[in-house]
């Protein structure tokens, strides 16, 4: 079996929170190319984040993965029976090769020590961890698991992973590493693996606090006859909508290294509409024309001006949940141009950290809003509308999910525990649909005698 080295990342708390936070001031649904995916009702998993990067191995015919994972510090670690708030979480990271052409598996591990003071919170904190494995090219599946090692509890959830080939002959591009962190001098001035160090946005939603797109990238078999004095190589970075209309161009002429060029450059997002964006780069060689390109996608979220008039009283209706029936009659009948303001003054109100640029409140409840439509949504109401996507919203994620088939009825049941509260809530299935109406609420302690 080959070993696999493991590198950590500096703990980042809370970056995990402004990943999807204002998608609610309209219908739009960003999808997060870099997260993990979860299964339909798979509600722990969707609160992971994965990345996968790759570039070339000093090793001949080897690639280099390195593989980011957010995860939060969330409800089910802090409020525990018989454990206390902290505790020690596990992160094991297996690689498959499926075809077993160069080995079957490889494992990693890490674990994080969630101290007392974490665990006080109010808000679900985050933290990075990061794996790196040399491996041939190829394609390969991760399992990545996580687990609360003192009470006992895990769940796992599979990636396709597939490592690019950078040997052979012809230009190739490594991955595009996006980051909301600056690259100075001091950071060119570092060894090509010390550069791959800065902390990426794993969720690559930009245009908050973040206008700017930092992007780090790695280009392969270029020789220094490449450029002649007419600067023969350029690097050009395009940024396109998703019906690839071309919204910005830039090019930079390359001064060719061996044996690898490295690009770090600054890409400006302000004033971009929220949508979804695609960011290509492309190396070409002027004369042979000889081009290759990489592209990744990114999400813009522009907060105020988004709240559009079509969108505007939806997501004031969002705000039932926290908002007093007079408050709620105010920003309804704010007028157009009033109404940014107004929402900012409701926001700052219940800002429970005022002296920080983030309100951690907001970014709370706008990610639970839109985790509920994802999610909770039926035939007829919206998923912040109904009783799991309003118990959600209030509660926040609950420590367990039972799911249950009567055998009386063959109904499928839900039963939501939340350790902190020591209650649980019964839903029912009635139709088959997808679609729970909650039937109880009970002491946690309390038996469910029947599922009727």
């Amino acid at each position: 079996m080959k070993a696999a080295s493991v590198c950590l990342l500096t703990q980042v708390p809370r970056l995990g929170l402004t990943r999807i936070l204002l998608c609610v001031f309209c219908s739009l649904y960003l999808t997060i190319c870099n997260a993990a995916e979860p299964g339909p009702r798979d509600i722990t998993a969707s609160h992971y984040y994965m990345e996968f990067l790759t570039y070339k191995a000093q090793e001949k015919n080897e690639t280099v993965l390195e593989l980011f994972c957010e995860f939060p510090i969330n409800y089910s670690y802090r409020f525990r029976e018989n454990v206390g708030p902290g505790g020690k979480i596990g992160l094991t990271v297996t690689l498959y090769d499926p075809e077993k052409i160069h080995f079957d598996s490889i494992t990693a591990t890490d674990s994080v020590y969630i101290q007392e003071q974490h665990a006080a919170s109010l808000l679900s904190d985050t933290y990075m961890r990061k794996f790196a494995f040399s491996l041939k090219p190829g394609n390969y599946v991760a399992r990545i698991e996580v687990g609360d090692r003192e009470a006992q509890s895990s769940f796992a959830f599979d990636r396709p992973i597939v490592l690019a080939d950078y040997g052979g002959a012809g230009i190739k591009i490594s991955d595009m590493h996006l980051s909301s962190q600056a690259m100075d001098e001091a950071f060119r001035a570092l060894p090509v693996s010390m550069r791959r160090q800065i902390t990426p946005n794993l969720s690559h939603i930009f245009g908050i606090e973040r206008k700017t797109i930092y992007v780090y990238s790695e280009i392969y078999n270029l020789k220094k006859r490449d450029d002649g004095t007419e600067k023969n190589v350029v690097a050009t970075y395009t940024i396109r909508d998703m019906n690839n209309h071309i919204l910005s161009l830039k090019k930079y002429p390359l001064n060719v290294v061996e044996p690898v060029n490295t690009l770090d450059n600054a890409i400006s997002v302000a004033g971009f509409p929220s949508g979804s964006y695609k960011l290509v780069l492309e190396i070409r060689k002027r004369n042979t024309m000889e081009t290759t390109c990489k592209e990744t996608i990114f999400h813009i979220i522009n907060p105020w001006s988004f709240v559009s008039p079509d969108s505007y009283q939806a997501f004031v209706r969002q705000l039932r949940y926290i908002a007093t029936p007079e408050q709620s009659a105010s920003l309804s009948s704010m007028p157009e141009d009033k109404r940014g303001g107004r929402l900012q003054t409701f926001w700052k109100t219940l800002d429970p950290e005022p002296a920080t640029d983030e309100n951690e409140f907001m970014l709370m409840y706008l990610k639970r809003v839109y985790f509920a439509n994802q999610y909770f949504d039926d035939l007829t109401s919206e998923g912040w509308e109904t009783e799991q996507g309003e118990i959600y919203i209030v509660n926040g994620p609950p420590d367990k999910i039972d799911r249950i088939v009567s055998s009386t009825n063959s109904k499928l049941y839900e039963v939501w525990k939340y350790t902190n509260l020591q209650r649980k809530f019964v839903f029912v299935d009635n139709w088959g649909l997808g679609s729970f109406q909650l039937i109880k609420s009970t002491a946690l302690v309390e038996p469910i005698y029947s599922l009727q």
